[in-house]
């Protein structure tokens, strides 16, 4: 994968952990981006995924090498050792060839020395089916099988790295959501804390009762729980993160205190507008959905074993002709003759094998499987254009939506911010109550809460719609090298 931008990180990542010492190392900061180009190269799946690849591309080398020249050599050495003590050997080195049209071409060498006769002897066989397993469709349907396979392979790749992006994307924004979680309720602490010594003025001052500070120093006490809370989550949400990416939970890196939506949101998706490209977004979904794309694949490997399958219900007649050479056993080494140019011997055959199936079951049976297999597949290919389309729709529609929410969540913060000044200018002249002004503020918390949750979800919708069109690579700028 070319992923070069992440590999910075990565070393100074590395290098932190190999000279660390008793000093506090000072936390490297952990973007969105280098998160993802992280989890890229090291998270364990991918990394599995990344190795099956080994195996899976020499299984495709295996199933090209089937029309490569076949080499071998055998040999024998024998000693009978008595009275007429004899020692005999022979290598036989042997060729064949199978082009894509079934056409079987093999050359086979015979070298025999018994004592001093040399038996020098070779063959040529030519063999072509006829019938059954004629025409380059059914010689090539085993390879073309393996490249499905291969392409299937490639694209379960592509999907392993997607979804390892989008999950660095949810994690990376629970984290941020934990955190400005965490900043909301400090910043509200603060702010009880301070009506809590405003009371104590007033009480002070004879404007308020004792008893009404209660009610206050219980928000304080409860708000110091919920931060504790807080802090807790965070801790999680980090370590799932680290999982996710691949990493040691005691990895001294941050995430930033502040990070800027609007930027992530553009990086995800910068052209999601309006319903007028909904039919856009349909056909780049269709056009790159892995699953849509590998029951295309399947279905087209059903259709060859339905044609292979009946093939094999067809008549074996296969052609063979041969020709033989050998030395007739008389030449002795001695003379430095050879026994082919001497004594050759030769026999010619041509002929016709004749196999009839007569009413096979288990022959009939696999075209029944192949097409039941097919009409299956056609109704599962139908099926995921038609989920396909509903996600997108769905995902595209959860994303304006949350665009909306997000919009409308930021107006109600900053009306909340504006009634918050406001009841506390009243409250400081006693014009409304202790309860009056905590309750002001627990609605300010709870818009910021609603703020926070709008910008995670808005960030999450446009990732998941991101995943349901298959752009999710080409928006991080991830190449695969498979």
């Amino acid at each position: 994968m070319h992923i070069r931008p992440g590999l910075f990180l990565l070393l100074l990542i590395i290098m932190q952990s190999a000279f660390a010492t008793t000093n506090p190392q000072p936390k490297l900061a952990l973007t969105l981006k280098d998160a993802i180009l992280l989890a890229v190269r090291q998270n364990p799946d991918v990394e599995t995924a990344e190795l099956d690849r080994v195996i899976q591309k020499y299984a495709l080398v295996v199933a090209k090498n089937e029309f490569q020249p076949q080499y071998s050599l055998s040999g024998q050495l024998n000693d009978n050792p008595g009275e007429t003590e004899s020692l005999t050997f022979d290598v036989n080195p042997a060729v064949s060839l199978k082009n894509h049209y079934g056409t079987e071409v093999s050359l086979s060498s015979f070298n025999s020395d018994y004592g001093k006769q040399y038996n020098p002897a070779f063959a040529v066989k030519i063999m072509q089916p006829l019938i059954r397993g004629f025409g380059k469709e059914m010689v090539m349907a085993d390879l073309n099988n393996a490249f499905d396979t291969e392409a299937i392979n490639k694209l379960n790749l592509k999907n392993q790295i997607i979804t390892t992006v989008t999950n660095v994307i949810a994690d990376y924004m629970a984290v941020t959501q934990s955190q400005e979680t965490l900043t909301v309720d400090q910043a509200t602490l603060k702010s009880y804390q301070q009506t809590v010594t405003k009371d104590k003025e007033l009480i002070a001052a004879g404007n308020m009762a004792r008893t009404d500070i209660v009610q206050t120093q219980a928000k304080v006490a409860s708000q110091k729980a919920t931060i504790q809370n807080d802090i807790n989550e965070l801790e999680q949400q980090k370590l799932q993160l680290f999982d996710t990416i691949g990493l040691q939970p005691d990895t001294t890196i941050s995430i930033p205190a502040k990070i800027n939506f609007q930027t992530i949101a553009e990086a995800i998706n910068p052209k999601i507008a309006t319903t007028t490209t909904l039919s856009h977004y349909k056909n780049l979904a269709l056009q790159n959905d892995i699953t849509y794309q590998i029951d295309g694949i399947t279905l087209h490997t059903l259709q060859r074993q339905l044609s292979t399958a009946k093939n094999n219900n067809l008549p074996e007649l296969n052609l063979t002709a041969s020709k033989a050479f050998n030395g007739n056993a008389t030449t002795d080494l001695d003379y430095g003759n050879s026994g082919l140019e001497t004594n050759m011997l030769s026999n010619t055959y041509i002929g016709l094998e004749l196999n009839v199936p007569i009413d096979n079951k288990e022959l009939k049976q696999e075209v029944i499987n192949a097409r039941i297999a097919i009409d299956k597949a056609e109704v599962q290919y139908k099926e995921q254009q038609r989920q396909i389309e509903i996600n997108t729709t769905n995902d595209f529609h959860a994303a304006l939506n949350n665009k909306t929410q997000l919009q409308l969540t930021q107006q109600a913060l900053l009306l909340q911010h504006q009634n918050v000044t406001i009841a506390k200018r009243k409250y400081s002249v006693g014009r409304i109550s202790t309860f009056e002004i905590l309750n002001d503020q627990e609605q300010l918390l709870t818009a910021e809460q609603e703020l926070i949750n709008s910008q995670i979800n808005y960030i999450n919708s446009l990732a998941t719609f991101d995943q349901t069109l298959g752009t999710t690579l080409t928006h991080w700028d991830i190449r695969v090298k498979y």
